[in-house]
């Protein structure tokens, strides 16, 4: 354990005291003050030695007197980050309401939601052009153009026309 220090020592120990208990266990950290929302404030111990983090935002839900909790995966060591979920708090006529909410359609949450997921509510509505529907994500063009290589034929169809733009769609009916 050399080079760590005493603080990093403890969180260590208490990361490996947490798994011989074997079983889950929420840790509640709090950002850092740059205000960076990839890693929990303190040392890397927190990011490094939990199994999966979670950034968790915050959102006024505008029509209703409450909010919108966004929840966004960074970290899974057991497969791939889970997609982004969202819940939504209404307190009104002396009651708590939570539902689920779909996050992308939640100003503010944007910059957490990934590429893809974007991609596929912006083609609900139909197909797109590529330069459209960059357009629309304010995202560059080949940017756009990856996200559809990488998941052509499971999430994205390309369209082709003769002497139109090459299109996009949802593949699946947009599951």
């Amino acid at each position: 354990m050399r080079g760590r220090t005493r603080v990093g020592r403890r969180r260590a120990a208490f990361f490996n005291a947490l798994r011989q208990l074997g079983c889950g266990a929420l840790c509640i950290a709090h950002t850092t003050k740059n205000g960076s929302e990839e890693r929990p404030f303190g040392s890397t111990f927190w990011h490094n030695g939990a199994r999966s983090t979670w950034l968790v935002k915050k959102e006024r839900d505008t029509s209703a007197s409450g909010f919108v909790a966004g929840m966004f995966n960074k970290k899974s060591n057991s497969g791939p980050l889970a997609s982004p979920i969202g819940f939504g708090f209404d307190f009104s006529d002396d009651r708590l309401v939570i539902s689920r909410t779909d996050i992308r359609d939640v100003v503010g949450f944007e910059p957490h939601i990934p590429l893809k997921e974007r991609m596929r509510a912006a083609l609900r509505s139909g197909a797109a052009s590529i330069k459209d529907l960059a357009s629309v994500l304010g995202e560059p063009e080949n940017s756009v153009r990856k996200a559809v290589d990488r998941d052509e034929g499971r999430t994205f169809v390309r369209l082709n026309q003769v002497g139109e733009p090459l299109k996009v769609g949802l593949a699946d009916h947009g599951r």
